[in-house]
């Protein structure tokens, strides 16, 4: 494989802000991006809606000489816009997504990411996160408080990536800012959903290639607040469909998805699941859907299941 250090990398964002509510967590991600160290990288920051008060800071950026804004106006969708970004940049000798309410969490983030494509045609990466009530008047630590301070307000916790949760549908491990990987591994691809789109590359990822890593060093800040863009997004119950009917799975993997969708609290996406099980269906439904904690073995026999 060739080496990640042999061309520049890619950082990729796409912009969709019309409220200009994300413009300080916006602000915090280019302040992380231009603070990093030790790796060659351009930043391609494409803008589909963004509100009036990004202005002076995208003209501030493009003064950067790695820094590349654009507007993508004929995009109506975020998997749209991901495969124009994407195919735009699969000669990158790798690529990043950095989602517009992220952060590196440390300067050297990007270096360790590359390091990684090394040996590896992707990376899936452990997130910090970092929950905010509101977005006005919000404390976000720089880089360096971050590499320094061990007590700022992050859940510590970290969610292990399990591959057969990823394939239910349940996304356990983070959204889009947990993708890197080698440019040439998106010749040809066709995103098709919205709200499962992390989902749906890390999928693609796995199709491709076993030649992928976790990493647990928490090198990106995933924010979650109440007005992120992808709260708004049309409702998932089409995805749902589309997500179960891509996998050519048995009736007994199916019921396995189905029971640990509704486990996590996923009611449409098990029904979904149920569905490739027809005409049993509706007296399996009711039994994933009327368990409860209280059900005694039956209910220990299922968080077995799960795993």
């Amino acid at each position: 494989m060739e080496s990640a250090r042999d061309g520049r990398g890619a950082v990729v964002t796409p912009l969709f802000d019309p409220s200009g509510k994300a413009l300080s967590l916006f602000r915090s991600a280019a302040s992380s991006v231009l603070q990093q160290q030790g790796v060659e990288f351009d930043w391609y920051i494409s803008v589909q809606r963004a509100h009036s008060s990004y202005e002076p800071l995208l003209r501030d950026l493009e003064r950067e000489p790695n820094v590349f804004v654009s507007n993508s106006v004929e995009v109506r969708d975020l998997h749209s816009h991901l495969n124009l970004l994407l195919q735009e940049h699969v000669t990158s000798a790798w690529i990043h997504i950095l989602c517009q309410d992220d952060r590196y969490t440390y300067s050297d983030a990007l270096y360790r990411i590359q390091e990684a494509l090394v040996t590896n045609a992707a990376v899936f990466l452990s997130p910090r996160r970092q929950t905010i009530g509101g977005i006005d008047n919000v404390n976000i630590p720089t880089v360096d408080e971050c590499r320094s301070s061990a007590d700022l307000g992050f859940e510590r916790e970290r969610t292990k990536f399990s591959r057969t949760k990823e394939e239910a549908g349940v996304n356990l491990l983070g959204g889009l800012s947990t993708i890197a990987l080698r440019g040439m591994l998106v010749t040809e691809w066709q995103l098709t959903l919205d709200l499962m789109v992390d989902l749906e590359i890390r999928r693609e990822i796995r199709l491709r290639t076993n030649e992928f890593e976790v990493l647990d060093d928490e090198l990106v800040t995933e924010t979650l607040w109440a007005g992120q863009s992808q709260f708004s997004l049309p409702d998932a119950s089409d995805e749902y469909v589309s997500w179960v009917s891509h996998l050519d799975v048995s009736g007994l993997q199916a019921f396995r998805f189905a029971i640990i969708a509704s486990f996590y609290g996923y009611r449409d996406l098990g029904n979904a699941w149920l569905g490739q099980l027809r005409p049993c269906s509706h007296k399996l439904g009711s039994v994933v859907g009327g368990v409860s904690v209280g059900s005694g073995r039956l209910w220990r026999r299922i968080t077995e299941l799960i795993g």
